[in-house]
């Protein structure tokens, strides 16, 4: 019984090494680590971008109110 305890211990063990080194070969081999580093980049990106527009607009909004503020003549 003891035997049978370490011999599955060791085949566990053994089996996760395998899944990761298998697994790290297969993201390698897929670029996939390279995508998402890349998909956060852009994602970080578009957010400044995003941020920086939604600025731009909302000044050029007020900036389009105030130029249909009707204009009095108090003269």
């Amino acid at each position: 019984m003891k035997e049978f305890l370490s011999i599955s211990l060791l085949l566990v063990f053994v089996g996760a090494i395998a899944f990761l080194a298998l697994r790290s070969l297969w993201l390698w081999y897929w670029k996939i680590d390279e995508i998402v580093r890349l998909l956060g980049e852009q994602n970080k990106l578009l957010a400044k971008i995003a941020a920086t527009s939604a600025v731009t607009m909302l000044q050029g909004a007020s900036a389009h109110q105030l130029m249909e503020q009707p204009q009095s003549d108090e003269s």
